[in-house]
């Protein structure tokens, strides 16, 4: 099991771009857009958790594209994401990512069979 940071996906020209750090809080009134799939229901169970404390039911929008996409749909506006793990390799411009602040550590885990011959997957054993 591996513990993943969690990063804050906003456009550039979003007012809070420039911080070093957000939290939930801070973020409880924007809209969230989210890959469908994937570890989409764990980020959207977080968020809903978290946004209990102030009131806030999360404003979750899903959607069918990959990560690439995503990222181009926040750069034109249609709202904030989370990133799980490392920065996205896609080009980002029109993004900026932010560290989430606090316990905002997902964990991880995995499970493929050993005849798998993926190079992604050697070495990721723990």
């Amino acid at each position: 099991m591996r513990r993943a940071r969690q990063l804050s996906g906003l456009p550039k020209s979003h007012p809070l771009a420039g911080a070093r750090r957000l939290t939930l809080e801070v973020l409880r009134l924007e809209q969230f857009i989210l890959c469908a799939g994937g570890l989409v229901s764990d980020i959207e169970e977080h968020l809903v958790r978290r946004m209990a404390k102030w009131g806030v039911k999360p404003r979750v929008q899903l959607h069918r594209v990959d990560q690439c996409n995503l990222i181009n749909m926040v750069a034109m506006g249609f709202g904030v994401t989370i990133i799980v793990g490392p920065p996205p390799r896609a080009a980002t411009d029109g993004v900026v990512l932010v560290p989430l602040a606090g316990w905002n550590v997902v964990s991880l885990s995995a499970v493929w069979m050993e005849s798998n011959p993926n190079p992604a997957l050697k070495g990721q054993t723990q």
